[in-house]
């Protein structure tokens, strides 16, 4: 794993989002190193890490990605199958119980470390689906994919060679799309996940990794656009929990609270909806910065919050200050 000497020196200085200096490498495209502890045989070692945010402008792009997505899809099903066919997991993978039972595992070490990974596996359909949904925005919405390495990229992955795009996705720890649309003061985090090429190349992931994936890709896109003064995602239970840990009051859950000051307003046509009449952002005093309505939702914003209009008890709003969530970086 080799870091160039300005990315060494990079995690020493102070930088706009926080403590670590995002470089900007192009419009599109921004990088920075990071020291994060892994465990290593039960003992805590800190290790680079290179987080890289690359807007995603064109088609080719657009099916590059969407092909490593949909690679790493087909990788979490082959472990979670292999996982299902050995016979140390198999009375809580089987579900027909007229199979016979598998003799043995090939490598018992490698399944236990599989099981480990087990809910990330099972359940990456979720954040995949709402990542290649973001992808095909990438007209309608600025697209930009961030994700965390333990190599440097050279390059773009987009920009890569397809033999250097299969060696970088081995090194690639966690992916996230995010979202931002003229006019609107938000950026938008959606469909984070640990990568599955990774998992199966047995790659350690430092703890928290979700959480400074979010403060990166914060701090970098307000580099890019200081006039995105929210970030909003709609998190499941695990990363609301993670957000609430490190943001504490600064986070903001659900919408339409007066008294925790939640940003959000949102209307709808009775409280048992899922339709969406207006979505509004407000600051500190109640002074309104964003207002959007039904047909505008349904319309010129459709691609930016598709997806974010219905909320539920384990599915909510959460919204935090750009700047605040970037100071963690």
């Amino acid at each position: 794993m080799k870091f160039s000497r300005i990315f060494l020196l990079m995690g020493l200085l102070p930088g706009f989002a926080g403590a670590t200096e995002i470089k900007k490498m192009s419009d599109d495209w921004y990088l920075a190193e990071k020291m994060l502890k892994v465990d290593e045989h039960g003992k805590m070692v800190e290790k680079p890490f290179c987080f890289s945010l690359e807007r995603v402008r064109t088609s080719d792009a657009q099916k590059i990605w969407l092909k490593s997505i949909q690679e790493q899809d087909l990788v979490a099903r082959q472990l979670v199958f292999k996982l299902r066919m050995s016979s140390k997991y198999w009375d809580q993978f089987k579900h027909d119980k007229s199979e016979v039972r598998p003799k043995g595992d090939d490598n018992e070490s490698y399944l236990n470390y599989l099981y480990k990974n087990k809910n990330v596996l099972d359940n990456v359909w979720l954040p995949i689906g709402m990542m290649q949904g973001s992808l095909n925005c990438f007209e309608e919405c600025a697209v930009w994919v961030a994700y965390v390495l333990d190599t440097e990229p050279k390059e773009p992955l987009a920009q890569q060679s397809e033999n250097e795009r299969k060696e970088t996705l081995k090194h690639i720890h966690m992916t996230m799309s995010v979202l931002t649309s003229d006019g609107v003061p938000l950026q938008r985090h959606a469909g984070i996940f640990a990568n599955s090429v990774a998992i199966q190349n047995e790659k350690k992931r430092p703890e928290r990794l979700s959480f400074e994936l979010h403060a990166f890709a914060a701090g970098a896109l307000r580099k890019a656009d200081v006039k995105k003064l929210y970030m909003i995602t709609v998190p499941a239970l695990s990363m609301r929990t993670i957000l609430k840990e490190k943001l504490g009051g600064e986070l903001f859950i659900g919408v339409n609270d007066e008294r925790i000051k939640s940003p959000v307003r949102v209307e709808r046509g009775d409280e048992n909806s899922t339709v969406v009449e207006s979505f509004s952002l407000v600051d500190e005093s109640g002074n309104r910065l964003f207002n959007a309505s039904k047909d505008e939702l349904n319309g010129k914003y459709r691609c930016f919050f598709e997806g974010i209009g219905t909320s539920s008890k384990e599915y909510q709003y959460a919204t935090v200050k750009v700047d605040v969530l970037a100071k963690f970086f």
